[in-house]
């Protein structure tokens, strides 16, 4: 594996190689410890540990070409013969190559990668798709007609829908808070983006009831995981939501609500602020 390529590679040029394993161990043991465990993280890494792993293979592929030439050249009918002697010389070290990439599974990953439509990419998240873009022709105008706007994932509503008024993440609130302490309380102010968190049923039901309309925007993944959506979270927005119809390959999930104006409530919870990111770009007032 990789250490079997860092001794190679040392063996090989010492110096750039014990620099890129130090710059690549360093990331991989700090990400490893103390971050999300997301592949996405060891990107800006990357580099170094691909000058290990070529410094690795210009160690090995000298003496295999060596070794192909001296096998070859055993041959009376080759070495009479020296364009035949090249081809098969570059075709056995290209087979060598070949089943060397192949019998890993990192090339046909990256393949994929790199073949596959670039709105439907989500490192991290293994074969589910997601792609705003897709959704955002349906659920933008929709937003901009809302009386309030909830949604699982702040940035991207705010990027893709122009639009966000509470944040739901059972996760936002427990964010840099001892666990002895316990969460935020709900409709607490997400200081980064200026508007509120909220996670529970009871939190969704107040927000329907001060609001005539409304939508709510979640990704597929977050609504069935219980540290971002709780079970009771979602059971009550697929009770009480009317579903929005969106292209299934985007991963994101949607409901309106309407809640008919003598049933209003007079007690409302705050929304966001009016004065930041108009637009898609942060705008505050002096």
């Amino acid at each position: 594996g990789f250490a079997v390529a860092a001794v190679l590679a040392v063996s090989r040029q010492t110096r750039p190689a014990l620099l890129s394993l130090s710059v690549f161990g360093t990331a991989f043991v700090v990400q490893s410890l103390l971050a999300w465990k997301a592949q996405r993280y060891l990107f800006y890494a990357m580099p170094f540990f691909f000058v290990v792993i070529g410094l690795a293979v210009a160690r090995v592929a000298g003496p295999l070409a060596g070794l192909v030439d001296d096998l070859l050249g055993r041959s009376a009918v080759l070495r009479e013969r020296p364009r035949l002697a090249r081809a098969l010389r570059g075709a056995v070290l290209g087979g060598v190559v070949t089943f060397a990439a192949l019998s890993h599974p990192a090339l046909v990953r990256s393949a994929r990668g790199l073949l596959a439509d670039p709105t439907l990419r989500h490192p991290g998240q293994g074969a589910v798709t997601l792609s705003w873009s897709r959704a955002a022709p349906v659920l933008r105008p929709l937003a901009q007609e809302a009386g309030a706007v909830v949604a699982t994932d702040d940035l991207k509503a705010i990027y893709y829908l122009d639009r966000l008024d509470y944040v739901l993440d059972r996760d936002h609130l427990h964010e840099d808070r001892p666990s002895d302490v316990g969460p935020r309380p709900e409709f607490s102010i997400d200081r980064k983006i200026d508007r509120p968190m909220v996670s529970e049923p009871q939190s969704l039901e107040r927000i329907m009831a001060c609001s005539e309309t409304g939508l709510v925007v979640a990704q597929q993944f977050a609504l069935d995981t219980p540290y971002f959506v709780p079970k009771e979270t979602r059971a009550f927005l697929l009770e009480r939501g009317e579903p929005v119809a969106l292209p299934p390959e985007s991963g994101i999930v949607a409901f309106r609500w309407h809640t008919p104006r003598d049933r209003l409530a007079v007690d409302c919870p705050p929304k966001a602020l009016p004065d930041t990111f108009v637009n898609g770009a942060e705008q505050r007032k002096p």
